[in-house]
Order: structure tokens, then C-alpha cells, then sequence
């Protein structure tokens, strides 16, 4: 059902050129934070940076990335992913955003003991849609859903993302972000600038 019900809200967006959305969406971000990892017996050390260009009223460019690593029983474990895609938003209301987004994601793993390495690379599609909402002028709110497919693994991902911000000035947002999935959960703090304002 998500994967048929996120393509159509991304279609939904893309087709309303309507008003101009609540939030900017041209930024530069960086987070820090912790994923435990199904199957490794300790969570994973990660750090990420994040961009996105309004092109358009209600359209996005955008492009992520993010390394996680730790040694974990003797092994030194890292996983890599890059995304490049584009979004889409809309007001729904005052002060409330919907959003969608669909990129291209390329993944690596890597388990190296002393001696040798074992290392795999994947590649799929990211597909997400959710709403950003103003609780006041300097505090908002995200919650979105995920799905995700990668080709060697076949099989699908679903995911839910929750996240709050405080904004200090009208360009500089200070967040934290859970994100609860079927094969990996993360908690993180990031900071976002936009050049342009809120």
C-alpha cells in the first residue's frame, strides 16, 4: 500500500504549481548521530551532509550523504549511502507544508578485519512524503514516511520519520531527527542553514 500511495502523492505534487510553500527548501545541513544496525550487535557512529535547491515555487533538487562506522566485535564495520533526487511541496494550509520526495541512492558496506575485507555495493530508489509544520515562528515539526528498494537485496524498506527544530534566526535551524525502520533505527542532531529566509 506505501509504495503505491507515495508515487501518487509525488504525482499530486508535482502537478499543483499552487502558492508558495510555508518553508524555503534551499539548504546545506550537516548531522551527527547513531544507527543500530539489524543484526550488529552495537550501534554505528554516523555523520551526514545534506543539500537542496529550489528550482521552482513547489519544486526541489536535493542530495544527501551519509557514512556510519565502528568497530564491532574485531571488525571494523562502515556503511555508505549517497541519494540524488528532487521534491516536491505545497502549502496544505497556513503555516503546514505536504512535501515528496523520490531520488536514486547508491549504498556500500565494508567488514575489514586485520587481515582482509569484505565489501558490497547496491544501488535503488528512495521514495518519502510527509508534512512540515510551524508550531510557532521559531519552532517547527516534520513527520514523514519512507520506502525504499535496493536491487540486490530485492525487497522493500518502510520507514517513519520524526523530527523538531528550533530556529535561532530566520536562516539558521537546529533539529533533532528519529527515523524508525524495518531493518535499521537512528536518532540524530543536525543543523540546516538557508541562505534564503524562512
Amino acid at each position: 500500500m506505501l509504495k503505491k500511495l507515495i508515487p501518487l502523492t509525488i504525482l499530486a505534487l508535482f502537478a499543483n504549481v499552487a502558492n508558495a510553500t510555508n518553508f524555503s527548501y534551499t539548504s546545506f545541513g550537516m548531522d551527527l548521530g547513531q544507527i543500530n544496525v539489524n543484526g550488529l550487535s552495537k550501534e554505528l557512529n554516523a555523520y551526514g551532509m545534506n543539500a537542496s535547491l529550489q528550482i521552482h515555487s513547489n519544486l526541489y533538487l536535493l542530495g544527501s550523504y551519509l557514512s556510519a562506522e565502528k568497530n564491532v566485535n574485531g571488525l571494523d564495520v562502515t556503511r555508505e549511502s549517497t541519494q540524488l533526487g528532487i521534491g516536491g511541496a505545497i502549502p496544505l494550509m497556513q503555516f503546514v507544508d505536504g512535501f515528496a520526495t523520490a531520488s536514486y541512492a547508491r549504498a556500500a558496506a565494508e567488514d575489514c578485519s586485520k587481515t582482509s575485507c569484505i565489501k558490497a555495493n547496491d544501488h535503488g530508489y528512495v521514495l518519502s512524503a510527509g508534512v512540515k509544520a510551524w508550531l510557532t515562528d521559531s519552532i517547527d515539526l516534520l513527520a514523514a514516511l519512507g520506502y525504499s528498494e535496493l536491487t540486490q537485496t530485492n525487497s522493500g524498506n518502510t520507514s517513519t520519520k520524526f523530527g523538531i527544530g528550533i530556529w535561532p534566526s530566520k536562516k539558521h535551524r537546529f533539529g533533532l531527527g528519529f527515523i524508525n525502520g524495518e531493518r535499521s533505527n537512528s536518532v540524530s542532531i543536525n543543523y540546516t542553514y538557508y541562505p534564503t529566509s524562512k
